[in-house]
């Protein structure tokens, strides 16, 4: 899913007016930010800097920002910290810094559903009634460029994050057939490479 997490990066040394440890953040000018002043960008070689972790973006106070509503359509409005509604869009991430991000989620929501609605499920390492059972999910392999079902099987009393799986692998097949451009969009794939 497309998230309004923001990349946090680290200057690995000094560089013109920034020093060691500065860190920074993606600026939509193929810049990068200051994380402290984002007003402040500088076009630094990316060798430069390393990756230190991932925030979740929140809006400045009186500032704009792009949200969902219960329709799907992207609406915009100003951040006030004190009124519920941008308390709660705030707590569920549903505050994007620019209107592409907040689309991204609306496509990202839309495959998700269309593939649940189809036969997939959200399940976990948990057997079902304490039975280890085998299910299926689907990956996309990297190096061929192609979406391919994978076997898991529970493992004892751990539970894992929810995934979207099913318990029959013809089901999931179907599915990567009949519903392949949700599976990249769902998985993340940016780049549609064509199948064998």
């Amino acid at each position: 899913m497309k998230s309004s997490n923001m990349t946090v990066y680290r200057l690995k040394e000094d560089w013109g007016p920034f020093d060691k440890g500065t860190q920074f953040i993606d600026s939509n000018d193929d810049a990068y930010a200051l994380k402290e002043n984002a007003n402040v960008t500088a076009e630094i070689p990316a060798d430069l800097l390393e990756v230190i972790g991932k925030e979740r973006w929140k809006p400045r106070e009186h500032r704009d920002y792009y949200y969902i509503e219960c329709n799907g359509d992207i609406s915009t409005t100003s951040f006030y910290p004190e009124v519920e509604s941008d308390k709660n869009r705030l707590a569920i991430g549903n505050c994007f810094r620019i209107e592409e991000d907040a689309l991204e989620t609306v496509k990202w929501l839309k495959a998700r559903q269309r593939l649940i609605d189809n036969g997939a499920e959200f399940m976990n390492g948990v057997g079902v009634d304490g039975e280890d059972i085998a299910y299926y999910g689907v990956a996309f392999d990297k190096i061929r460029g192609r979406l391919h079902t994978i076997k898991c099987y529970s493992i004892g009393d751990d539970v894992f994050e929810k995934k979207l799986y099913f318990l029959n692998e013809d089901v999931a097949e179907k599915s990567i057939r009949n519903y392949r451009s949700d599976w990249l969009t769902y998985l993340g794939v940016k780049e549609d490479i064509d199948e064998d």
